[in-house]
């Protein structure tokens, strides 16, 4: 018996040695694999912020772009000129604008010329030449068409401006040219 139990022992002794190893090994692997799942919820955690920030950006630049272009959009400006009232969604107002016609609810496209009549004692001043290029159209009526600059094309002089510095000047009559050709409200928009 005591063979027996000699001849047993060391297969005992291997048996709770191997246990032991993997018991060491599995805790060992179950460490390792805890490492790994903490590694990767803190890598997902810090890629959720990640999105969450990129994604609060992303709605606010969309929120400024939404305003200025609200902001931009359809503002209707209502003006006088040539003593008649008129709206337009384009400011400032320049060459090939579209207005409506408030007194008469016509629809036109303002041409960019200025018609200025003199009074007959009066010459055309020496400013106008330097600020608009004109056609003579009778005695004492002219055609002004504002020069473009160097920061301006024609198409982006602010027409309402250079009509109002005409209109405190002592011409008996000052107009801006609006063409009227049946043009529809839509085509306003």
């Amino acid at each position: 018996m005591i063979k027996t139990v000699i001849k047993v022992m060391p297969l005992i002794a291997i048996g709770l040695m191997v246990t032991a190893c993997s018991n060491e090994d599995k805790k060992a692997t179950e460490s390792k694999e805890l490492a790994k799942v903490e590694v990767v919820r803190s890598d997902v955690t810090e890629e959720n912020i990640t999105i969450t920030n990129k994604k609060s950006e992303a709605i606010e630049a969309l929120k400024l772009k939404i305003k200025d272009q609200q902001q931009k959009s359809v503002q209707i400006r209502k003006f006088t000129v040539n003593n008649e009232k008129f709206t337009t969604t384009t400011w400032p107002l320049t060459k090939g604008s579209k207005v409506i016609n408030l007194n008469t609810n016509a629809t036109g496209k303002v041409t960019g010329n200025i018609v200025i009549v003199l009074n007959e004692k009066l010459q055309l001043p020496s400013t106008i030449s330097q600020n608009f290029s004109y056609v003579r159209l009778t005695k004492n009526t002219y055609k002004l068409t504002p020069k473009p600059t160097s920061t301006k094309k024609l198409n982006q002089i602010d027409l309402i401006e250079q009509y109002q510095k005409l209109m405190k000047q002592d011409f008996l009559v000052v107009e801006m040219e609006v063409y009227y050709s049946g043009l529809k409200e839509r085509e306003l928009i």
